[in-house]
């Protein structure tokens, strides 16, 4: 049986690699790099959480493979991108009439890179 993820502290991505690393900014002040830890962790115990409901036995502190990595850093840059925007993504140009994706990857994708390729209920 696989553990609870509220009991789990999964550190497969840390802030520096949804920040700078993927989105390429740094954030501006305490609250910005508050909100960018907990899209991580979020990300984190998610993704392990999805990954064991899929049948996978992961350790959360080695992340199984560079796929996995990537769709966890997806999931972080996506919710932390969505802060301040009510339907999606903050942007600078509107275009209006358009349904947000869940990610800018896309939820699919994210599930493919997380090893589960088949639909899941959510």
């Amino acid at each position: 049986m696989v553990e609870p993820a509220a009991a789990v502290v999964v550190t497969w991505i840390e802030p520096d690699d949804v920040g700078p690393g993927y989105l390429g900014l740094a954030p501006d002040d305490v609250a910005d790099a508050g909100y960018l830890a907990d899209c991580t962790a979020a990300a984190n115990a998610w993704c392990y959480r999805r990954r064991a409901e899929a049948g996978y036995v992961d350790d959360p502190t080695v992340v199984p493979s560079p796929d996995v990595r990537l769709g966890a850093i997806l999931a972080a840059g996506g919710w932390y991108r969505r802060r301040g925007a009510p339907d999606g993504f903050a942007g600078w140009v509107e275009v209006g009439g358009v349904v947000p994706s869940y990610t800018g990857a896309g939820l699919a994708d994210i599930y493919r890179l997380l090893g589960i390729n088949r639909p899941v209920a959510i």
